[in-house]
């Protein structure tokens, strides 16, 4: 199953057209499309409205099976590397209001370029944000991922967002449409692959690798919010490359004693060696 949270109707009509849903007329509010193996719930701007939409699709439709649940749209841009039209595969969600940080598992292996995404309580103009440059932006992210994980895994949810604008003005409806169209098959072929990915019994991570990344978090003194970020770097770069993580790890696992410093600067160079580039 697909559960798909999208914010406007005109970035709706081009997935359920791709995915052949029609409208569920016994629910007035909010619009509701599904097919046999996809349930569409179009959310409304804004991360309360997102989280409510994720709650209510999952509490009332989830009986019919597992699946992967995204949020799919549109997003600004704050510029590099970034161009219009671009697809983008979401690995990092902040909330600007809170910054709080939200990190979607990445279970599957894709061609798109991934991004950090920030969601935003209010529309962001060019050169009235503090977002740093290189990220993309959108209202609805934080609100649909935290309301998502309450209900499945994160390893069942996932962000998709096509590069609308460059923070510069009012976006047509006609020209969102348009955008989503031309990558809808794209995304849609993204989320049945991760959907699959995710429903496999095989672990991303050889057992020996699993091992290795776990002794290095105890040698580096990792907290659980380390550790979780540390395994999904860890799998990302599996997914993404293929190659053996051991040469990577195996640095890492020292009896030396370091202070606090050197364990912090050790693994954030790991991070920086598992991360997409």
């Amino acid at each position: 199953m697909l559960y798909l949270v999208v914010a406007l109707a005109c970035e709706a009509k081009p997935i359920t057209r791709q995915l052949g849903l029609v409208r569920d007329n016994d629910v007035a509010n909010p619009a509701v499309f599904s097919g046999d193996d996809c349930i569409l719930v179009v959310s409304g701007v804004g991360k309360a409205r997102a989280a409510a939409a994720t709650a209510f699709m999952l509490t009332r439709y989830g009986a019919r099976g597992p699946g992967l649940v995204a949020n799919i749209g549109v997003c600004g841009a704050t510029g590099n590397p970034h161009t219009i039209g671009q697809l983008l595969v979401i690995n990092r969600i902040c909330d600007h209001s809170s910054d709080r940080i939200f990190l979607p598992d990445m279970l599957y292996r894709h061609s798109c370029l991934e991004a950090a995404l920030t969601t935003c309580d209010q529309p962001v103009q060019a050169g009235q944000s503090t977002v740093d440059a290189g990220l993309v932006v959108d209202m609805e992210g934080a609100g649909f991922f935290e309301a998502a994980a309450m209900f499945v895994p994160t390893d069942l949810i996932m962000c998709l967002k096509v590069v609308s604008d460059f923070l510069d003005g009012d976006l047509k409806a006609a020209r969102v449409t348009e955008l989503m169209a031309a990558q809808a098959e794209s995304a849609v072929d993204i989320l049945r692959g991760a959907a699959a990915a995710a429903h496999r019994s095989e672990p991303p991570l050889a057992l020996a690798e699993q091992d290795a990344l776990d002794i290095a978090a105890e040698a580096l003194r990792l907290s659980v919010t380390q550790r979780h970020m540390l395994q999904q770097f860890a799998v990302g770069y599996k997914l993404r490359t293929s190659q053996n993580l051991l040469p990577i790890l195996e640095p890492c696992h020292t009896s030396e004693t370091i202070d606090k410093q050197s364990r912090l600067a050790r693994f954030d160079d790991l991070r920086r060696q598992l991360a997409p580039s």
